[in-house]
């Protein structure tokens, strides 16, 4: 065995670690290493390949090799002799230097971004121990995820034990704490096909938690030949195994029939709806092109507001003329946003200003699902830490005693990279509220000069605003304080919904005092009747009793015939 390292990036720069077997894949391996260097997160320098040759009989170590010498931190081992793809798998993780882990199947693809924003993911969510997301499914050989024709994909469920005990849910391609090793073990080596289910299911009954993220990140090549589906029972066999091991109800072995290649296309995954096809069309476009993202809410559209919705109307209107529209990506709030060819659109939930919090944290997860350098809002809404640029036209800062709609100007403003006011009086009056806000962070852009400046403004600032970086603990804190709203905010909502519910008990509670008292009247009406009918009783049963009385006394006085 010769271990052949490249450490050209410090250790505490490593992030993620992608742990790769490979065993007669040299038609996948170079797609695969593409795949892999071409992540963003890759080129950030914060993550490292572990690739395990299987003493594979084919060329799989040349292609290797050939990407170590253009390529940072890739480590190769060759073994003398094949191993399971679960002891590969271990001593990849063995040689690990990343936080986290994922494996890279070398016929499976991801979306250019995928490892960061799963990673980030974990950074942001301390409980979680294993993040995992959707996947395309192909039957395309070296299908890649910017030109893949497929439409259909996996939907795969939220997590909970139970329902990874009717499966592993959590698809091929995910990504876990490499801690979980220290506390948990390895994969068991004995298995072939069913490993990674088995620890999936050990640390799930340990109480770890595992998570979705409900976005389409990956493609799954269906690969008849491959170990699930080709290895001719033995998948089956060892879940059945699995099943054995977590006392979870199944079906004898004997009793199912096991078929060459049982698996069908057309019996796998479900179609895409519309909104999750354009959204894949978006991330396919921006993963061709690669270039500069600008993100525009186009929130104004959904609040109605005619006069500032017609203002940037014909903003975009005039963008759409030019090559500046190949950078945008317009969320589009509940279909409420104009369309043009030339944009892009990403489909987003209305906004509601009782939720700010959590729109907050939304707008930044569509900013790194796209990768945007910049975000823009027709309105007031704001991102955690992409670096945005703050339009004020005829909406003006001032208090006017909306407190959620004040507070997200105020939030908007702060945070802004830059602010591009329409008049020099309104810049001015923004200086006069916020006095640590310098004068080279405002542009004034005189209203009949709108439509070319702006853009103008914002392809010189585009440099900027691709190498800023905030520190850490400002995003931190941001993602903090967004989280403090959103609580607020949900228990504002949970105490107006207390108190609708205290005031429905209330009324229910005066209509039964009222039914009540109806009842009672009723009843005391009632018992006038039966004192009344019971008082013409004895007055009927007295005038009985005088006729027969009578009738005796007349029948003495009558003469005896």
């Amino acid at each position: 065995m010769n271990p052949s390292f490249n450490n050209s990036i410090p250790v505490q720069r490593i992030k993620v670690s992608v742990i790769v077997s490979t065993y007669k894949s040299a038609e996948f391996i170079r797609g695969c290493l593409e795949d892999l260097v071409t992540q963003t997160l890759y080129q950030k320098g914060e993550v490292e390949l572990i690739i395990i040759d299987s003493a594979s009989p084919e060329n799989e170590g040349e292609i290797i090799q050939e990407f170590q010498e253009n390529y940072p931190n890739i480590i190769y081992q060759r073994t003398r002799e094949r191993e399971t793809l679960y002891r590969a798998w271990n001593r990849a993780i063995k040689l690990a230097r990343g936080s986290y882990i994922t494996n890279g199947n070398t016929d499976d693809r991801r979306c250019f971004n995928a490892l960061e924003i799963m990673a980030n993911y974990l950074d942001n969510n301390r409980e979680i121990s294993l993040v995992y997301a959707d996947q395309l499914i192909t039957t395309l050989k070296n299908d890649t995820f910017a030109t893949t024709p497929a439409v259909k994909h996996w939907n795969w469920p939220h997590y909970s034990y139970q329902q990874m005990r009717q499966g592993c849910c959590v698809g091929s391609q995910p990504m876990w704490r490499k801690t979980l090793h220290d506390k948990y073990g390895y994969f068991q080596e004995k298995f072939c096909c069913a490993g990674d289910y088995e620890f999936w299911l050990r640390i799930g009954s340990q109480g770890e938690k595992m998570a979705l993220i409900p976005e389409i990140l990956g493609l799954y090549y269906l690969n008849l030949q491959g170990l699930e589906h080709g290895s001719n029972g033995q998948a089956l066999q060892e879940h059945y195994q699995v099943c054995k091991i977590y006392k979870i109800p199944h079906p004898d072995i004997k009793d199912i029939e096991i078929k060459p290649n049982p698996v069908k296309m057309e019996d796998l995954g479900i179609i895409l709806q519309e909104d999750e096809r354009e959204k894949l069309q978006t991330i396919q476009a921006i993963s061709r092109k690669r270039c500069p993202i600008i993100v525009i809410d186009g929130v104004i559209f959904q609040l109605k507001q005619r006069k500032l919705a017609r203002i940037w109307s014909s903003i975009l209107e005039h963008w759409s003329q030019l090559e500046f529209s190949q950078h945008i990506v317009i969320l589009d709030r509940n279909n409420t946003a104009p369309r043009w060819e030339e944009f892009k659109y990403w489909p987003a939930e209305s906004y509601d200003y009782n939720c700010t919090g959590k729109d907050a944290r939304k707008i930044q997860a569509i900013c790194d699902r796209l990768q945007a350098n910049l975000f823009i809002s027709t309105f007031y809404t704001s991102p955690l830490n992409t670096p945005s640029l703050l339009l004020l036209a005829y909406e003006f800062p001032e208090e006017n005693g909306n407190l959620p709609v004040d507070l997200e100007k105020h939030y908007a403003i702060l945070s802004a990279s830059r602010i591009i006011a329409f008049s020099s009086d309104i810049a001015q009056y923004l200086r006069k509220l916020y006095t640590k806000i310098t004068p080279e962070k405002i542009v004034i852009i005189e209203f009949f000069e709108v439509n070319q400046k702006i853009a103008e403004e914002i392809t010189n600032f585009f440099p900027y605003a691709l190498s800023e970086t905030k520190e850490s603990s400002q995003n931190q804190v941001w993602l903090e304080l967004r989280k403090l709203q959103e609580a607020q905010q949900t228990m504002y909502l949970k105490q107006q919904q207390d108190y609708h519910t205290m005031q429905e008990m209330e009324i229910s509670l005066r209509k039964l005092e009222n039914n009540h008292n109806n009842l009672q009247k009723d009843n005391q009406k009632l018992q006038e009747e039966i004192n009344y009918l019971s008082s013409r009783k004895g007055i009927v049963k007295t005038l009985a009793k005088t006729s027969i009385l009578l009738l005796a006394k007349i029948k003495k006085k009558l003469p005896i015939f």
